[in-house]
């Protein structure tokens, strides 16, 4: 696969083992499975995308992406893929180029309701929630994935235009049912417009 498409895709299967992993669902074979889904992608993704001849990082990219397939399966998925799908329909953002805009931010968010993050963290030598959020945050940006949404051409007035629209769509999206904090249309409103200027979101 091209660079672009090895990175969109390996966050899709980083934020398929997050959301598994913190989702209301319990379930051990989520959990092992995404945890070590996320290991991998830490480990390999960077490699995947700035060296493809390297079949060993592949392999392993493709061996999380399908543990995060399989802990999501088991336990569903949260907020990011709600705010995800609707970005993607309208305005063709690549999926994972989308989660990865939303998952730092969804953390943040979610971490008020969930003591798993920290779980999370420690794979990739942290500690907090917030840490890891800034993990991922490095890692997007190491393998030349956008931190906003309007770094895709994404003007306000048209935002603005659809805000309430897609706001919606995503409170009514079926992950939304799955995710650990159960959120408010103001509160999907103001995930989209920290993601949309790529502003840390403040709970």
């Amino acid at each position: 696969m091209p660079a672009h498409i090895t990175s969109n895709t390996g966050l899709d299967a980083l934020t398929h083992c997050v959301e598994a992993y913190v989702s209301n669902i319990e379930d051990n074979y989520a959990d092992v499975l995404a945890k070590g889904g996320l290991e991998i992608v830490f480990d390999n993704l960077e490699e995947a995308v700035n060296n493809p001849t390297n079949i060993k990082a592949r392999q392993n990219m493709h061996d999380a992406s399908f543990m995060g397939g399989l802990a999501f399966n088991n336990a569903w998925l949260g907020i990011v893929h709600s705010l995800s799908h609707q970005v993607g329909a309208l305005y063709g953002i690549p999926h994972g180029a989308a989660n990865a805009i939303f998952l730092p931010n969804v953390i943040r968010y979610n971490q008020t309701e969930t003591t798993r993050y920290p779980n999370l963290a420690k794979i990739v030598g942290k500690e907090t929630a917030e840490e890891l959020a800034q993990e991922i945050e490095k890692l997007r940006a190491s393998v030349n994935n956008n931190g906003s949404l309007k770094a895709f051409g994404i003007s306000r007035e048209d935002w603005d235009k659809n805000l309430d629209y897609i706001t919606k769509n995503a409170l009514e999206d079926p992950c939304t049912g799955f995710n650990p904090r159960k959120p408010s249309f103001q509160d999907l409103k103001d995930l989209y417009n920290a993601c949309y200027e790529g502003v840390v979101y403040q709970n």
